[in-house]
């Protein structure tokens, strides 16, 4: 199996299938990796104390995640549905492991996961 067909593999049995209509594998990848970015670079500047920076990183970056994923959620799920909770929480789950890993790597703590 290449690394495009495991990606697709595990995102099909982590996040809600409302996520995968709508958005493509690379989409929610390019999207996780913009918003890491720029949650690390932000946590950063708001001086959060070390004991919580992680856990500020790791919300940060799922917060803004679904900044950019709202508009296409927002625009095609039912009016009445409450969906951002539950779409929160599927990314939440499904990214801690990576933002963990990608912050460790920041730290330069390669080793770790």
């Amino acid at each position: 199996m290449n690394l495009k067909e495991h990606i697709k593999k595990i995102l099909n049995e982590e996040i809600s299938s409302k996520v995968r209509r709508r958005f493509s594998s690379h989409e929610l990848e390019n999207e996780f990796s913009e918003s890491f970015d720029e949650a690390y670079l932000l946590t950063k500047k708001r001086k959060v104390l070390s004991s919580h920076f992680l856990n500020e990183l790791i919300d940060t970056t799922i917060s803004m995640m679904m900044d950019g994923l709202h508009y296409k959620l927002y625009s095609t799920l039912p009016e009445d549905e409450h969906w951002y909770d539950n779409i929160y929480s599927d990314l939440k789950r499904h990214y801690k492991n990576k933002i963990i890993q990608k912050y460790n790597e920041k730290k330069g703590f390669r080793h770790l996961r």
